[in-house]
């Protein structure tokens, strides 16, 4: 009997950011769409930057690397393609011809393809590609933006009607991921952005700060206030 060892850790979305400063004040915050206009946007990223990524080989990307996760840049815009775990019981296979299991791969999952299957108890677990957009070039209320030859900040509109940014930083070993991290005080403050108000409806419990930098103060915020969250590697062609 096979033992499982497949994760997959899935990205998160993030719909709000928040922080705890040194002080202990907690906060969060998103960005208003007034500060997309001051910016450069764009459908794609330049062509000589697509390719597939691989996520940086490190102890701590062991089972992400394992579940196949992987960056890739192309016409339709940046998705990260992995592989989820699903499992379907011994039962269902039998029941449902639909299924069937030969030779250790599952067939009827995936149209026209099989996949590689182990057992575990009364469960055959498998990994499904799938794919997750960071930014998809087909419309909708998602920007991306250039900020320079080899930087993209991508803007998710949030359910609560504001933005919040994740930064896509290429290099020339790869790419890096990184989000925005802004404090109360310091070389990191909010102090930074000149136009921002606090929102009371959001939350309760927490300041939530809706901001508008311009494109100096983007500038400002991207040299000083971001951090890599993930780092990938160019595949070899």
């Amino acid at each position: 009997m096979k033992t499982i060892k497949w994760f997959v850790i899935g990205l998160v979305a993030m719909v709000s950011f928040t922080a705890n400063a040194g002080g202990g004040d907690v906060f969060s915050f998103y960005f208003n769409k007034e500060c997309l206009f001051t910016l450069n946007s764009v459908k794609q990223v330049n062509p000589q930057l697509w390719g597939k990524y691989e996520l940086r080989d490190v102890t701590n990307n062991e089972m992400r690397r394992a579940a196949g996760d992987n960056l890739y840049v192309d016409q339709t815009g940046l998705y990260l393609k992995k592989n989820k775990l699903l499992n379907i019981s011994r039962e269902e296979v039998r029941e449902n011809p639909k299924y069937w299991v030969k030779d250790n791969y599952i067939h009827g999952v995936i149209e026209n393809d099989s996949l590689p299957v182990a057992l575990e108890k009364e469960l055959y677990y498998f990994l499904v590609p799938s794919k997750t957009y960071l930014y998809e070039n087909r419309g909708g209320a998602n920007r991306m933006m250039q900020m320079s030859q080899t930087r993209y900040a991508i803007f998710s509109f949030e359910e609560v009607g504001y933005y919040s940014v994740i930064v896509a930083d290429f290099t020339t070993q790869g790419v890096d991921l990184k989000d925005v991290d802004l404090k109360i005080e310091g070389a990191k403050s909010l102090d930074l952005i000149q136009k921002k108000e606090v929102s009371e409806e959001l939350s309760a419990d927490y300041k939530t700060y809706i901001l508008a930098p311009d494109k100096d103060e983007w500038s400002e915020i991207l040299s000083k206030c971001t951090q890599t969250y993930d780092s990938y590697t160019r595949a070899r062609e």
